[in-house]
């Protein structure tokens, strides 16, 4: 390569010296022939020479006497070889052909010299047309890569001067968008992209079409570069943001958010495009999406984050504006520590390196409202100026700075001063809870702050709990922080629910059922789950939770109302998870629901008790680690069974019968509940194994449960643990799983369909009826 580099400079040197001296043919036809032999090795002394030919014979003159030598070099055998020489020489000649036909078509007008009378051009398309039709692959891929640079190099005025031409053009390449080498189609999208005239064009759908099912990665991508940014490409390039192929999604990224404004993009639009981008695995694309999130995007608002999750709408999609708070954050940390100093880094991929210029960002602006707004929001008492956006962004901020490896500090409000502001927005419950969590990052160290704090925390307690679960769930996380010590906290909010319950105690229990009532009775099941579910099992014996359990759970769980049981024993279940001592007590109360209670109810005592077997294990509940081998058929035999055999036998009833609870409920839990204990060794069942099977092969089942018992058989069959034995299980369940499925009245899933319409109808109207009656 090095020998002929030098080769070609050489030569190209001779020519440029000799240029006064030989003839222009000759002079041009050793240019090319240094171009064949070397290809752009030396592109730069082609160029000269060629330059100076022309300054020497004139524009139109060099062009005729490139013609035979460029005929020669566009010969088929030369076109066919697939090395770095034709490669160099396919550059220099694209950028010869865009420098010489532009410059001709320049100077001369369509009226003197059109197209149609231009020998060298048309001969040069023709006879590219004809080797787009070659058997060789390499020859059509050439071929329409160069009519690729002709389309682009040459005027819109030339083209419509030869019609025939024109025509005979389109139709070579819409042809070409049918081969079967991915590179042919690709550089066909790509010299068609000029040629769609709108979008009713018939090239457009085609483009459409190769965009979103062609199978090679280069085709999709120069479709997606080729089609125009319009209302019917977007949902197109918004696909695209999903493809298999790395580069094309980097490049739908960079034309959704980067090419064309995002005000274009509608709110569904732009929610997509971010979920997209903010769930992306791929580390360059990742990189890429952040960029451009904190460059492109974040200068399209003049840095005013509080747009973007303006436009994301914080309400409705909080987790996803926290993700991108957090993009923002994390990738502009150098951003916000240059803000202090007026200096912010370079753009590019480099965050650590700072210019001493303007903050194309913005992102000063944020630092300056959550440092100084934030603090005149609690001088002045405007507290209208706290939006949801500003909310969010300021509690993440607060997350953000915090952190230990953070160096950038920032001095929070009194505590005070936040349970006024709390105060204020009382009504919005959004701002409410961001403003608690504000909590979690102050220092309690103040007493007269944290009096504060806890009591308006304690009063707002009951209140949350009937609104928000989310609320509650912030506010008993800020009391976390204030009162450490667990036995303390609970007995602070043992409090709040005896408070909460003072209406009932008051009428003694006298009162007739009615809204004001079960309001009371949920506000204490949703307080005394969050509290469960943040307690540690050594708990289990305390006091107060014990009183929580014989004055609030269990009396919810015999409740007359649906919505308080269900309250009641969700509270159960997690009280059982503490220890195994109480999981064995009350292992009969799960029963009876499943045995007699509402749909729902049955949902939560069926998940329960696969989370005790799965915690404690199937036989220290008394459940039996396998079925029976005759089933009980009177109803003296079924009286005679242990509490935990009637357990199994109700679990297993919702196996295989999704027609009970629906087809996405009871048979989904059961099958997934039962999958769990046997990978953790605490099933061996030939005969449930078998049933887990059938599931598997049901048509009624769901595509998510068909999913998950096909990775819990091969990780069962190949676990590290015991695996000689879990293959010996599933072979001994081979033979009745072949039976119980030819054997199996298998139901038509439009008709099962049908029958859970029916079914929900149904449950419909005796809800009315209950409501009704209530």
């Amino acid at each position: 390569g090095e020998r002929q580099r030098r080769a070609g400079k050489k030569k190209a040197k001779t020519v440029r010296e000799g240029g006064e001296e030989e003839e222009g043919a000759v002079a041009v036809g050793r240019v090319f022939a240094a171009v064949a032999n070397s290809g752009a090795a030396a592109s730069t002394a082609h160029e000269q020479a060629l330059g100076a030919l022309q300054r020497k014979v004139g524009a139109e003159k060099l062009l005729s006497l490139c013609a035979p030598p460029l005929a020669k070099l566009l010969s088929a055998p030369f076109l066919s070889k697939n090395d770095g020489v034709v490669h160099n020489a396919m550059q220099f000649l694209a950028k010869f052909l865009n420098n010489k036909l532009q410059r001709h078509a320049d100077e001369k007008s369509c009226k003197q010299l059109p197209w149609a009378n231009d020998e060298f051009g048309v001969s040069l398309v023709s006879n590219l047309l004809k080797f787009s039709e070659a058997e060789n692959k390499i020859i059509r891929a050439r071929s329409c890569q160069l009519l690729t640079h002709i389309i682009f190099s040459t005027s819109d005025h030339l083209f419509n001067s030869c019609h025939g031409l024109w025509s005979q053009l389109v139709l070579k390449l819409t042809t070409r968008l049918r081969d079967k080498s991915s590179a042919v189609r690709a550089h066909a999208v790509a010299a068609l992209c000029s040629l769609v005239q709108g979008t009713e064009d018939p090239l457009f759908d085609q483009m459409r079409s190769l965009l979103s099912f062609d199978d090679a990665p280069a085709v999709r991508l120069a479709a997606l570069n080729a089609l125009p940014y319009s209302a019917r490409t977007v949902p197109d390039f918004i696909k695209r943001t999903r493809d298999v192929s790395t580069e094309v999604r980097s490049r739908a990224f960079c034309i959704l958010l980067k090419d064309n404004p995002i005000s274009v993009l509608s709110h569904d639009d732009l929610v997509q495009v971010v979920r997209s981008g903010i769930s992306e695995r791929t580390a360059e694309v990742k990189e890429t999406f952040d960029l451009l999130i904190c460059t492109t995007v974040l200068a399209s608002v003049n840095g005013d984050i509080t747009k973007i999750l303006g436009r994301v709408n914080v309400r409705t999609n909080e987790e996803l504006c926290c993700q991108v708070i957090r993009v923002i954050l994390e990738n502009t940390q150098t951003l916000l520590a240059c803000a202090y100093n007026h200096t912010v880094p370079a753009e590019g991929k480099d965050f650590g390196k700072c210019a001493e210029r303007e903050d194309p960002t913005g992102l000063a602006i944020m630092v300056k409202i959550a440092n100084t707004k934030a603090h005149a929001t609690f001088e002045t008492h405007t507290y209208q100026e706290l939006t949801a956006e500003l909310a969010l962004f300021w509690r993440l901020y607060c997350e953000h700075v915090s952190s230990p490896e953070d160096t950038i500090d920032i001095t929070l409000p009194d505590i005070s001063a936040v349970c006024v502001l709390i105060r204020k927005h009382a009504g919005d419950i959004f701002i409410s809870r961001q403003l608690v969590l504000l909590g979690k990052h102050m220092d309690f160290g103040d007493e007269i702050g944290r009096t504060n704090m806890s009591s308006l925390l304690r009063e707002m307690l009951p209140v949350a709990a009937k609104a928000s679960d989310e609320l509650s769930a912030a506010i008993l996380s800020v009391l976390r922080n204030i009162y450490p010590n667990e036995d303390e906290l609970n007995g602070v909010v043992s409090e709040v629910i005896a408070d909460a319950r003072e209406p009932l105690e008051e009428t003694c229990g006298k009162v007739a059922e009615g809204e004001a009532e079960v309001q009371v009775w949920r506000c204490c099941c949703t307080i005394t789950k969050l509290l469960l579910q943040a307690a540690s099992k050594r708990t289990h014996e305390d006091p107060i939770l014990g009183g929580l359990l014989k004055s609030v759970v269990l009396p919810a769980v015999t409740h007359v109302n649906p919505a308080v049981r269900e309250g009641g024993v969700s509270c159960l279940g997690l009280f059982c998870l503490l220890h195994l001592k109480p999981a064995q007590d009350y292992l009969f109360l799960f029963v009876r629901v499943l045995q007699h209670d509402t749909s729902p109810l049955k949902m939560l005592a069926l998940k329960a008790l696969f989370d005790m077997a799965v915690a404690f294990g199937s036989t220290s509940l008394g459940i039996p680690d396998a079925l029976p081998t005759q089933t009980p058929t009177s109803v003296a035999a079924s009286s005679e069974q242990s509490e935990g055999e009637k357990a199994l036998d109700e679990m297993v009833h919702f196996l295989g019968h999704p027609e009970e609870l629906g087809i996405t409920d009871g048979n989904n839990i059961a099958a997934e509940g039962f999958a769990k204990l046997f990978y953790v060794g605490a099933l061996k069942c030939c005969a449930l194994l078998s049933k887990l099977s059938v599931v598997f092969f049901d048509p009624r089942s769901c595509d998510r449960l068909k999913q998950c018992l096909n990775v819990f058989f091969i990780t069962y069959a190949f676990s590290r643990r015991s695996h000689r034995s879990h293959q010996d299980l599933l072979v001994g369940c081979f033979m009745q799983t072949i039976r119980a499925v030819l054997t199996f009245n298998f139901v038509n899933k439009q008709q099962f369909q049908q029958q859970q319409q029916q079914q929900q109808q149904q449950q419909q109207q005796e809800q009315q009826q209950q409501q009704q009656q209530q």
